[in-house]
């Protein structure tokens, strides 16, 4: 049920972090003025601590999915796009090279991608045309050469309530016949799959395939993620620990959470319920940081954010504090800079701590390709403060390269971005200023 639990965060996230004129006008509502990362690390504190619900408590699942997918599509080659309620797929210029004409859509991954008629699923190339006709209840993207699909054995035009995943090949055909009550993509040569005993106990269990669909890792455990570097996060029991590719048990489980390595350390929790704190592990099971802050994240470029009592600081990874604890948000290093937020203001630091452009924004992104997404204050009243808000690009020196007028930004990759203006999606160029800066601070707009 993997997909489902990453849906149901989504929805969490969406609905207590993010605002976005396109939910607000849907609505007739007001959303909170604070927007996520659509990147790969994550806002460090629960947005709703500070910015408070939606002030339409009745915000349906069914707008705020459709919302998900709309956002997700910002990062897709080509990109996928929703006009009206179909999808179709647009290139870096915004024009259609595939006409909307799908109830839902994935991106490209191996020159396929999947796509839904009605309620069935099937693979498109990337000039529109069927090379899998659709026939699948639901179904994955290629990964290493196969796509994990989803049959309905029984089932109405109201659902499905008993299906199987199996494997196929891009011809189509079934390399590992359905069999399966979950199946994620493969990874490192293995698939993590939930396979289900049968009999009156109906006991579901997850374990690793091959391409072949013969059992490297037998079924056993209560959930289980995909491999990375020779190692993937498995829970036993109420617990998480780490086995490899043997199924060996390398880190015995005894963490609440799944565990992660990145640059060879990984943040764990330890201590009682209630009382855990956060240190990091290497891949020996050692405890190289001791646990005593209150959160901590992945490291990258050699720093981690760290959280003691109420503020954010990093570390390196001897464990020494090298930013001080002084952020109410921050987030991972990227090429030398972090974002960080203070007194609701987002700026960004060097690794010294410094700020290299000071915090004045109310939301921003990392910087892809020279410019970085920021949101800023585009009208303003004396007594009523900020009434709207746009994204627009700051260089790194902070000075607007692309004036804000976007609901939505992503970040630039080989030249372009995807942005919507005005409720409408169009790509966009580095050189953009087809709007003067106006009502802005000096030091934005030179």
């Amino acid at each position: 049920m993997r997909f489902l639990k990453i849906i149901i965060y989504s929805c969490f996230i969406f609905l207590y972090g993010i605002q976005f004129n396109l939910l607000a006008t849907k609505l007739n509502t007001s959303i909170p003025s604070y927007a996520g990362d659509f990147e790969s690390d994550s806002v460090v504190q629960d947005p709703y601590s500070q910015y408070g619900t939606p002030t339409n408590p009745n915000v349906s699942a069914s707008v705020m999915m459709e919302l998900i997918w709309v956002v997700a599509k910002l990062f897709e080659r080509p990109y996928a796009a929703l006009v009206g309620d179909k999808y179709g797929y647009i290139d870096k210029t915004g024009k259609f090279i595939i006409p909307s004409q799908f109830d839902n859509a994935h991106s490209f991954s191996e020159g396929l991608a999947a796509v839904q008629i009605g309620k069935k699923w099937g693979f498109i190339d990337k000039t529109g045309n069927f090379v899998i006709p659709p026939q699948f209840y639901n179904a994955n993207s290629f990964s290493e050469g196969l796509a994990a699909v989803q049959i309905c054995e029984e089932g109405s035009d109201n659902g499905c309530w008993k299906w199987k995943y199996g494997y196929i090949d891009k011809t189509g055909n079934f390399v590992i016949p359905p069999q399966f009550y979950n199946a994620d993509s493969f990874s490192e040569g293995l698939a993590a799959i939930d396979f289900c005993e049968t009999g009156p106990e109906h006991e579901c269990r997850y374990g690793y395939i091959d391409k072949t669909g013969n059992f490297v890792i037998q079924p056993q455990f209560k959930n289980a993620y995909s491999f990375s570097e020779g190692l993937a996060s498995v829970q036993i029991g109420e617990k998480w620990g780490i086995v490899n590719k043997k199924g060996d048990i390398v880190i015995r489980p005894r963490f609440e959470d799944a565990i992660f390595f990145s640059e060879g350390l990984a943040s764990v929790q330890t201590g009682k319920t209630w009382e855990w704190k956060n240190g990091y592990m290497d891949k020996t099971e050692n405890i190289v940081i001791p646990s005593q802050f209150d959160n901590a994240h992945s490291f990258s470029e050699g720093l981690a954010a760290v959280k003691i009592g109420e503020q954010w600081g990093y570390i390196n990874r001897l464990g020494k504090l090298v930013i001080q604890p002084k952020f109410d948000y921050v987030y991972s290093f990227s090429k030398g800079l972090a974002r960080v937020s203070i007194h609701g203001q987002y700026g960004f630091i060097d690794k010294t701590g410094n700020f290299v452009i000071q915090p004045q924004f109310y939301n921003a992104y990392s910087f892809s390709g020279g410019l970085a997404a920021v949101k800023i204050c585009v009208e303003r009243e004396p007594e009523q403060g900020c009434l709207k808000l746009k994204y627009g690009y700051i260089d790194k020196t902070g000075n607007v390269a692309i004036p804000p007028q976007f609901e939505i930004a992503s970040h630039f990759s080989e030249g372009l971005a995807l942005a919507v203006r005005n409720k409408i999606w169009i790509a966009i160029q580095r050189n953009d200023r087809d709007r003067r800066c106006q009502d802005l601070p000096p030091n934005l707009c030179q």
